[in-house]
């Protein structure tokens, strides 16, 4: 949404003119002259053609390209922006956090009104303008983190809290989402963006900045939403990729090397992603399924947002419980049930167990009886549904596998219901029950 106070000032129409005056007809963006190779002269345009190159997916031959712009309108823009943004110059040099990705840079000023000329062709001089206000301002740059989930489905887009939004792609994404050409590849899949706000987009050469910071992110972010979302709804939900979203500001970012892309030579379907985006994070695009996922209630979703919190900081302060949630996701992923019954034993090791010596099926069987159970009945049921999982657990170790029947597979799940009521239990408890002390009955 264009801001009102951005857009009535006398410099937002002043700026505006200045970029217009760099596009005109006399500014000309050429190829390199490494085209030869390819046995023609290089290809000269004009700012409407590197508009239509862009927006049909060629960007990255957009900013290979050099800009020639009439020495006048050049210097009359860098004259403004030495005095608009003097407060983020030294020495004539600006501190950049917009056109380098994740970096920053500090060119020249006559350097970065002339690289102004890209995102001025792409967006029109209104929106540059409006934009070079807002980071002059000390406005953060934004943008959204991306993926593609699997394992749940929902009715209705739903908003998990300020700035998570989870959603049907094909009904509600957006011109610069990687994967909207593949809708064969995402039927019954969910897309999640979220909000992120960079910054500085500007700042002082003489300051120490190395990197952009993002208010929020951290690299595990999509990683604890799956997890959070696994607990809530009692189902495995899977990242499959996930890329970054820069929108507006990508027609600002002119180093090529920075645009990451994704081919696979199994799956040709999957092979090319529009380069408005940055990839992150791939998972086994080639074995994507098409199922009919398991629909989870809005109960289900709101109890999300308290789980973000809780497993956000067990990440950084219990390991072994973070673990125990890591391995009960796997444990429901749709794979062999000796594998399964392998990957539950290790998160009920973590839940239940420290460095603990001795016989750790009868330890693991009676600490969870006592942490769940709420009368004896529940204990002796709860105590034996442990015991004969982790024992199957074992054979799966030491034999190689388990057999998959129907006896083990509800064996396995009634394990899993168990595990997940205590990594519940335990993500809110504020400190760790001494277990010994509960199996001899005290505060019972």
């Amino acid at each position: 949404m264009t801001s009102e106070h951005n857009t009535t000032s006398e410099s937002y129409r002043e700026l505006t003119t200045l970029l217009r005056n760099i596009i005109s007809d006399r500014t000309t963006f050429t190829e390199p002259f490494n085209v030869y190779f390819l046995g023609r002269s290089p290809k000269i345009v004009n700012a409407t053609e590197i508009k239509d190159m862009y927006y049909s997916g060629r960007r990255l031959h957009v900013f290979a390209m050099s800009v020639r712009i009439p020495e006048y309108p050049l210097a009359e823009l860098t004259n403004f922006l030495r005095d608009f943004l003097k407060q983020y110059i030294e020495n004539d040099h600006i501190g950049d956090g917009v056109s380098a990705g994740w970096l920053v840079s500090t060119p020249k000023i006559k350097d970065f009104a002339r690289s102004l000329a890209w995102p001025t062709a792409i967006l029109e001089p209104e929106r540059v303008a409006e934009l070079l206000c807002k980071w002059e301002k000390g406005e953060p740059i934004q943008n959204r983190l991306c993926g593609i989930l699997s394992g749940i489905s929902i009715d209705d887009s739903v908003t998990i809290k300020d700035g998570i939004k989870i959603f049907k792609p094909n009904s509600d994404s957006s011109s610069y989402t990687p994967v909207i050409s593949y809708p064969q590849k995402l039927k019954n899949a969910l897309q999640v963006n979220i909000q992120l706000k960079a910054s500085p987009a500007f700042f002082n050469p003489k300051e120490e900045c190395s990197t952009i910071s993002y208010k929020g992110f951290n690299d595990n972010l999509l990683t604890v939403l799956c997890e959070a979302l696994s607990l809530a709804s009692n189902h495995c939900v899977l990242l499959n990729f996930a890329w970054i979203e820069y929108k507006d500001v990508d027609a600002f970012m002119n180093i090529p090397s920075l645009v990451y892309s994704y081919h696979s030579s199994d799956n040709p379907d999957l092979s090319a992603f529009m380069e408005f985006s940055y990839l992150l994070h791939v998972d086994r695009l080639r074995d994507y399924p098409v199922l009919n996922y398991p629909r989870v209630t809005k109960e289900q979703l709101d109890h999300v947002k308290n789980l973000l919190s809780k497993i956000n900081t067990v990440q950084n302060s219990k390991k072994r419980l973070n673990l125990a949630v890591t391995r009960w996701v796997k444990s429901k992923q749709q794979k062999k049930t000796s594998d399964r019954f392998i990957d539950l034993r290790i998160a009920l090791e973590a839940l239940y167990l420290k460095r603990d010596k001795g016989d750790f099926a009868f330890k693991i069987a009676n600490y969870g009886a006592w942490h769940l159970g709420r009368d004896y009945n529940e204990r002796v049921e709860y105590r034996n549904t442990l015991r004969y999982a982790y024992n199957q657990a074992s054979k799966a170790i030491h034999a190689g596998e388990v057999d998959d029947n129907e006896k083990n597979r509800d064996l396995l799940a009634a394990a899993q219901n168990l595990c997940r009521k205590g990594i519940l239990k335990r993500l809110d408890e504020t400190e760790e029950p001494k277990w010994d002390e509960m199996i001899l009955g005290k505060n019972k």
